[in-house]
């Protein structure tokens, strides 16, 4: 895959610059969206995640990140979480005829190059919730 290979080639490209033999760019995402949530009646779902990565702040320009769930092949804008560090949200509509749906959490950001910035990005792996009506007594 093409933006792997990109990927894989500046965080080389960047711990050689930094004299850092065999440490790698590493991203980890940490899904806080529930498996299961509960009908809502306006259509909108709340979705919650945590991207963490071990690249130094001044190689990631943390001012180009944006932040997406990708639902159905439509991106839906995440919004930083005020007070909680790397952590993003996003109130995403499911249609009431849907009763499952998988998705998945995507950042796209840009990184310091040569007197550039080089374009990059990072993916979750693909997740599925349930939308459940109220089981009535």
């Amino acid at each position: 895959h093409m933006d792997g290979l990109k990927r894989l080639m500046a965080c080389g490209v960047l711990a050689l610059a930094a004299g850092v033999v065999g440490s790698g760019c590493t991203s980890h995402v940490t899904n806080f969206t529930p498996t299961a949530l509960p009908r809502e009646a306006s259509g909108l779902y709340h979705f919650e995640a945590e991207w963490t990565s071990t690249q130094r702040t001044r190689e990631l320009r943390a001012d180009t990140i944006r932040g997406w769930v990708v639902l159905d092949h439509q991106f839906y804008p995440m919004e930083p979480v005020s007070r909680l560090k790397d952590r993003w949200e996003s109130e995403v509509p499911i249609p009431a005829s849907v009763n499952a749906v998988y998705y998945y959490f995507k950042w796209d950001y840009q990184t310091a190059g040569f007197g550039h910035n080089n374009p990059n990005s990072t993916r979750s792996k693909l997740y599925r919730v349930e939308v459940a009506d109220p089981v009535s007594k």
